[in-house]
């Protein structure tokens, strides 16, 4: 054996025989006691129940009207129409439009698979981008006053942009790198009735107040039975409504406080018992 081989030898015993590999390395393991285990529940009680009052204040504070259009009688496939939105509270700028489509499976997986090959390129725009939601809203104002300011520009995700900058495209005229529109579809839903961001409303908007948006209706929902509406919504620093997440955060809040109570009184009841 060489001089070489014995070291790596040497070396392979000296870790075998290592704690770590017989496991004898020092352990810590926390001890629970009665005095922790109140301080953990009482501390994560507050904590949420906190979070959640102060989300649900936040949420309260938002704006949201959504509106169905294509039942209505002048909106039928393939026209042009002009619905109206009643605004009942003020709506402060930065009002976000979206669009929401129900009953429509952009999750299913052959769906998302359905891909075309390019030698370099390797990316979801088969039935995705031939199913491309194509309604236009546009001529967005108040009744009886001058244009809303609307903005529809940097309403994808960065990462979307990033994804498809370098793609090439041939001979498929459905497909725009260009418009963000088209890149918010190309990201999936994980559920069947979803929303996606068509652009904001970059002005207040007084209560009591009607919006008129014109309508391109294009996009055939009745396919596959679905519904299609047009939402806006303001925000808050939490994003939109959570409220279903506030109230989560206080029952799990409160749920904590009660264990600690619990713990507590029945700390003292045992100690009183053995005195």
């Amino acid at each position: 054996m060489s001089k070489k081989e014995e070291a790596e030898y040497e070396e392979y015993e000296s870790l075998k025989n290592s704690k770590f590999k017989q496991q004898k390395l020092p352990g810590w393991r926390p001890v629970p006691s009665m005095a922790r285990a109140t301080t953990i529940f009482f501390a994560l009680g507050i904590v949420f129940a906190g979070l959640g009052v102060l989300i649900l204040l936040f949420s309260n504070e938002t704006v949201m009207y959504i509106k169905r259009y294509d039942n209505e009688t002048d909106c039928i496939l393939d026209t042009n129409c002009t619905i109206e939105i009643e605004i009942k509270k003020k709506m402060n700028k930065n009002i976000m439009v979206y669009y929401q489509l129900e009953n429509f499976y952009q999750n299913h997986r052959r769906y998302i698979q359905s891909k075309i090959e390019y030698p370099n390129n390797s990316i979801s725009l088969g039935l995705m981008g031939k199913n491309y939601f194509n309604d236009i809203f546009d001529g967005w104002k108040i009744k009886g006053s001058d244009n809303l300011k609307f903005n529809d520009k940097n309403i994808a995700r960065k990462s979307d942009i990033e994804k498809y900058k370098d793609f090439t495209v041939l001979d498929y005229d459905y497909i725009n790198m260009s418009n963000e529109h088209f890149l918010v579809w190309m990201r999936p839903a994980p559920l069947t009735n979803f929303t996606k961001l068509y652009g904001r409303i970059e002005e207040d908007i007084k209560e009591n107040s009607i919006i008129e948006v014109n309508i391109m209706n294009n996009y055939n929902s009745s396919n596959f039975n679905g519904s299609k509406y047009l939402i806006l919504r303001t925000v808050n620093n939490f994003g939109g409504d959570n409220t279903f997440l506030a109230i989560g955060y206080m029952i799990f809040g409160g749920i904590c406080l009660i264990l600690g109570i619990t713990f507590t009184i029945g700390y003292k009841i045992k100690a009183k018992k053995e005195k």
